[in-house]
């Protein structure tokens, strides 16, 4: 019953008053998820994913299609940064009785919400019962919709409207793929990075791998012969030679002198929190410059606080755990980034690189 044009013209309406309209490809990908319901949709960094959410459960909610929405994120900051949007968003755009309830370890249920928005870890807790009431769910960062715990929470929805939104899903023929596909439904809009780089929407990118031959010769001849007579335990092997790495201090140096070189904001990246608090440690010792850390133990209100200085001058260090940083965290003012520690997943390193792609004054 909905067709392209009444939904263009009534969010153009909506937001005739507005400071920042929808663009014509956000308003065409939240229309193509309202009609198909069950669907996925690959947005980039920076492509609006919160606000073609926003848009979409305006729509559900002011026609009385859904009467209430469960909205299930990765992380804590995402609960917040979601709920501040959508309440920002509203004031400008459509003025709904809008009702956010916000779950994350501790805090009470409330039942006059009409958008719950939860952690996955608080959401997978909760009983079958609980999510009888909701009639659409949506996942944020659906990349990690093959996770057990996604999957737990979806199994337990029985509504039949749910989509989900990611920048970078998992590659084409890959079973992480098809298992979220299998709870959600197909791929139905793409909008890639550099579609958004040539329109000018996002900041352009340049990648540098910096190679580091800081080993001398007999240890990396010990690391061959270690592999070679344990190659059936080749991840014991490289958790070993992992542990070479960060333990380096030639190699932490060289981390700490191209850091420092670096003039306006940047953001490092670690996994393991041991080389967090290293990297925190040898900053602090050897530059007056204001350096952030967050990891998956630093408060939520403090994290905030990070953030907002964050956005305000140069020449500041934020270091931070991938968990907490990765994906989804709306930074502008973030000009260099550096991943101290790699991964395989293609998924991670592209939602890493996402934080630097935001536009803003002084990028070029």
């Amino acid at each position: 019953t909905i067709n392209q044009e009444e939904f263009t013209n009534r969010v153009n309406e909506k937001w005739a008053k507005a400071e920042k309209k929808p663009r014509d490809y956000q308003i065409e990908s939240a229309f193509k998820i309202i009609k198909y319901k069950c669907c996925l949709a690959e947005l980039a960094t920076s492509a609006g994913k919160t606000l073609m959410t926003y848009m979409i459960l305006s729509y559900l909610l002011d026609k009385g299609i859904c009467k209430k929405v469960l909205m299930v994120v990765p992380n804590v900051d995402l609960v917040l940064q979601g709920a501040e949007d959508f309440y920002e968003y509203n004031r400008a755009s459509v003025e709904l009785d809008l009702e956010i309830q916000q779950i994350y370890a501790g805090s009470k249920i409330r039942n006059n919400a009409n958008i719950v928005i939860g952690t996955y870890q608080s959401l997978t807790k909760k009983d079958a019962e609980f999510f009888d009431e909701y009639d659409c769910v949506v996942i944020d960062e659906a990349h990690s919709g093959s996770s057990v715990s996604v999957k737990t929470i979806l199994e337990k929805c029985k509504c039949d409207r749910r989509f989900g939104i990611s920048g970078t899903f998992p590659k084409e023929g890959t079973l992480d793929r098809i298992t979220i596909m299998s709870h959600t439904g197909p791929i139905i809009s793409t909008i890639r990075a550099d579609f958004l780089m040539k329109e000018g929407y996002i900041s352009t990118c340049k990648v540098v791998v910096l190679e580091l031959n800081y080993a001398d010769k007999e240890t990396k001849e010990a690391f061959k012969r270690i592999y070679e007579s344990n190659r059936s335990q080749g991840a014991k092997v490289l958790k070993l030679e992992q542990n070479y790495c960060i333990e380096n201090k030639t190699r932490l140096q060289f981390i700490i002198d191209s850091v420092l070189r670096v003039k306006k904001n940047s953001l490092i990246l670690f996994y393991r929190i041991e080389y967090g608090n290293k990297l925190y440690d040898a900053l602090r010792l050897q530059t007056d410059r204001k350096i952030f850390y967050i990891d998956g133990g630093v408060d939520k209100d403090l994290r905030g606080i990070q953030k907002e200085e964050l956005e305000e001058g140069e020449g500041k260090i934020m270091i931070a755990s991938y968990g907490t940083f990765a994906q989804g965290i709306n930074v502008k003012n973030i000009h260099k980034i550096f991943l101290t520690e790699s991964f395989k997943s293609d998924t991670i390193i592209r939602q890493s690189i996402g934080r630097g792609l935001r536009l803003h004054a002084q990028k070029d």
